[in-house]
């Protein structure tokens, strides 16, 4: 995917993730969650798109992976920078689109959920990384994860690279099970909870 696709893959992962648990919690209101998805998205594309890979299934983009290939090279400096200012602009639209502060709150709370950092410490390889997996909602059983996944683990098969994912949603565990990985650590307790996966 090109950065032409963003404001698809903005739309595609809003109606994604609206039922989430993670963002379900993060964002209880529904009527803010539409709102701020959206906004939510195209921060986390700014920042990260220069430096992920972007796969759609299909012309249609019923569906969308967005990977981290570990050994990808990136000016570390602008890497930081451009968090720095997309995670400011983040908190920005946060805070628009509710600004009772709730939200805001929620988000700085719970910022070790928005993250991957678990990551650097439970393997010592190589990594390509699932950060997202978004299929619309009507397209759900179809076969498009699969799709999207098949690739995505030759991809690290081919370079001999563990593969690694997280996901806030208990369902979702069993699925990445049959596609051979493994949790590894869990974070949070209560209302939020995280399964970090290797393969």
């Amino acid at each position: 995917m090109e950065r032409k696709d963003i404001g698809r893959l903005v739309e595609l992962m809003s109606d994604s993730f609206m039922q989430d648990p993670l963002y379900q919690k993060l964002i209880p209101d529904e009527t803010v969650r539409e709102k701020l998805l959206p906004r939510y998205f195209r921060c986390y594309l700014g920042r990260y798109f220069d430096y992920c890979h972007a796969f759609a299934d299909s012309e249609e983009m019923n569906g969308a992976i967005v990977v981290f290939d570990d050994s990808d090279e990136h000016n570390a400096l602008r890497y930081r920078f451009d968090g720095l200012r997309y995670e400011l602009l983040e908190y920005f639209e946060v805070l628009r689109s509710d600004p009772s502060l709730r939200t805001f709150r929620k988000f700085r709370k719970n910022k070790q959920f928005l993250t991957s950092d678990w990551v650097r410490g439970a393997i010592d390889a190589p990594d390509v990384h699932l950060d997202l997996l978004a299929v619309r909602q009507s397209a759900r059983g179809k076969g498009v994860a699969r799709k999207l996944m098949e690739p995505f683990l030759q991809y690290a098969e081919q370079r001999r690279y563990s593969a690694t994912l997280e996901t806030h949603n208990p369902r979702n565990v069993a699925i990445y099970q049959r596609f051979g990985f493994q949790t590894v650590l869990e974070l949070g307790s209560g209302a939020l909870h995280q399964y970090c996966m290797v393969r």
